[in-house]
């Protein structure tokens, strides 16, 4: 048995075509072979209900859409199959057959020719804007965002987005026929016909005149050209360069400020346009390259160093250009399985929080070398060094911070103790004299309806609890204000335990599996500092956050967030931006090297 489709409902549209055309058919061929017909009102009855249900599967995302595309059955078909089988019974019953049919034949071969000159327009329109530039912050012949307003191109009319409307006209060839049909005056037919004609040549004929509109503006290569010669003035020696979904944009936001502190000229190189919409506040230059054209077309002879927070497939369109640095910088340090992906060997350098992620990567034994990994720590956490020590006020209760990580893409990088765990967690605080803030991570419920569903319940919870608050702002500075606030975190095995760490605080990490302690805790280091949380310890919360402030618990939190953070008292924002000075000039020294070795290279290294 068949599900049926969640996404409209709509399951029966297949057999209703079925049994509507059937009904056509059965009709016109009736009144064609000369047996009585005592009404034509199954035929029209048929054809109407064809028309609606071609609107369904124009507009809805069934299984039904796929089915007719793989037989052949396009709309464009069943079109002509209802003006055939209507040109067949006009024809029966008028008393010029020959005039009925043609009205009939002819205005569907006029409708199709409409399509057929709409769509031509529709892709001469399109290949001259090509696709539309985006950027930020980059001076565009005056225009530091775009891109700048122009005519908007000929809206296509396949599929949902208006073949249908156009197909769909001969619903006033059927009424018209109908009357005709009814009265025998010829005339209702002709208007019907008319009235299809009438609006089906209005569609190339608004086309064209927008063509003229957009053929005033400046075409793709022209905008492209402009857009380059931005970036080689702005002549940036390191590229920032991502591409996610716009649910994961909070990967390179993570980034931003400290972006915005290179001393080196730099662009942010963004993949998908959505992105830019969804991209925090910055004042560094960014551009959009949708196509892997786009990014060899972009980027500039002064580039030295792309920096990838993620490690998606579209990053081979830029590593695959020669004689640039490529250096992976993560997007948050965890025990995850993520962390040490054997792709990230393709990198020139990949750079880690401290030495505990470099002796991961290296027992991980993936092919990543010990000359690959470099230690720079963990810039974002500069906020957490700077900031002045709570003080809790003595016999007030405690701040505890929930942030709880999501359900990751796939079942074995699943961490989130939101399904599992997560209610019994925030209502053992509460219970406890506790105050609360819950932090859900931005893409918890993304990949689990169940996880989904927690989220919701646990947010409802929070809210209305006198001693909770729901922290609701993605950024990493409402992260690192809430780190500030806590006294105490309760969190699973992700980059927002390690990033704590810098605070020295009390822990608890949780275990929803429920795995034995010793193999948690060698599976997971970074736990070693904190109570492990399992699932029938949630009732208990209250004395386990007491617990989580022992005196072996603190020396160990020190040892750990040296060891992952390398933590050595230096201002690790500062660090992190002679980092990148430095490896611009490893670049810059590699690239003299090679063309003091071979001349004939230094044009190859360069383009």
């Amino acid at each position: 048995m068949s599900e049926p489709d969640r996404s409209t409902g709509r399951t029966g549209v297949l057999p209703l075509l079925a049994v509507a055309y059937t009904v056509m058919a059965a009709v016109a061929v009736a009144a064609v072979a000369g047996a009585p017909v005592p009404s034509g009102a199954p035929f029209f009855a048929a054809a109407l209900v064809c028309v609606v249900a071609e609107g369904v599967v124009a507009y809805g995302t069934g299984p039904w859409r796929g089915a007719l595309a793989r037989a052949g059955v396009h709309e464009d078909l069943r079109f002509q199959l209802r003006m055939l089988l209507l040109a067949a019974l006009a024809a029966s019953g008028a008393a010029r057959p020959a005039v009925a049919a043609g009205l009939v034949i002819a205005t569907g071969g006029v409708v199709h020719l409409c399509v057929a000159a709409y769509q031509w327009l529709v892709r001469r329109t399109r290949g001259h804007y090509g696709d539309p530039d985006a950027w930020r912050n980059l001076d565009v012949d005056g225009v530091t965002a775009g891109p700048p307003p122009m005519a908007p191109p000929v809206p296509d009319i396949r599929g949902r987005d208006g073949r249908w409307h156009l197909l769909a006209l001969d619903a006033l060839v059927l009424i018209g026929a109908a009357l005709a049909y009814a009265t025998h005056a010829l005339g209702w037919l002709a208007a019907g016909c008319a009235l299809t004609v009438v609006p089906a040549a209005a569609y190339p004929a608004a086309a064209l005149r927008r063509l003229a509109q957009v053929r005033r503006e400046p075409d793709a290569a022209t905008r492209d050209d402009r857009v380059r010669a931005a970036i080689d003035r702005l002549a940036p020696e390191v590229i920032v360069y991502f591409s996610s979904p716009a649910s994961s944009i909070y990967a390179i936001n993570v980034w931003l400020e400290l972006v915005d502190a290179f001393r080196r000229p730099t662009l942010i190189m963004l993949r998908e346009r959505a992105n830019l919409d969804v991209l925090g506040a910055t004042s560094t230059p960014v551009v959009v390259a949708p196509r892997a054209t786009d990014v060899e077309f972009l980027y500039p002879e002064s580039a030295r160093v792309v920096l990838y927070p993620g490690n998606t497939t579209k990053n081979n369109h830029m590593l695959r250009v020669p004689g640039l640095k490529h250096v992976f910088i993560h997007h948050g340090e965890s025990d995850k399985m993520g962390s040490v992906s054997p792709l990230a060997r393709v990198f020139d350098e990949i750079w880690v929080t401290g030495q505990a992620p470099k002796d991961r990567y290296l027992a991980a034994d993936e092919g990543v070398r010990p000359e690959q990994v470099r230690i720079v720590g963990r810039p974002q956490l500069a906020r957490l060094a700077r900031a002045e020590p709570r003080r809790r006020a003595e016999g007030a209760p405690p701040t505890v911070l929930y942030a709880p990580t999501w359900e990751g893409y796939f079942e074995q990088a699943d961490y989130s103790s939101v399904a599992a765990m997560g209610m019994g967690i925030v209502r053992g605080l509460l219970d406890s004299g506790a105050r609360v803030l819950v932090k859900p991570h931005p893409a918890t419920g993304q990949r689990g309806e169940e996880a989904a569903a927690a989220r919701a319940e646990l947010e409802a919870l929070v809210t209305a609890a006198p001693g909770g608050e729901l922290l609701t702002d993605p950024g990493q500075d409402a992260l690192y204000d809430a780190f500030i606030a806590a006294d105490v975190l309760v969190t699973d095995v992700s980059s927002v335990l390690i990033d704590f760490l810098a605070t020295h605080k009390p822990y608890l990490v949780t275990n929803p599996r429920g795995l034995d302690h010793d193999r948690f805790r060698a599976a997971y280091p970074s736990s070693a500092g904190g109570v492990v949380l399992d699932p029938d310890g949630v009732a208990r919360i209250g004395g386990l956050v007491a617990d989580a402030d022992a005196p072996g618990l603190r020396a160990r939190r020190a040892e750990l967030a040296a060891y992952l953070l390398a933590d050595d008292g230096r201002d690790p924002a500062v660090r992190f931006v002679d980092e990148v000075d430095a490896i611009v000039a490893r670049a810059e020294a590699e690239r003299a090297e090679l063309a003091l070795d071979d001349p004939s290279m230094a044009t190859e290294v360069t383009r």
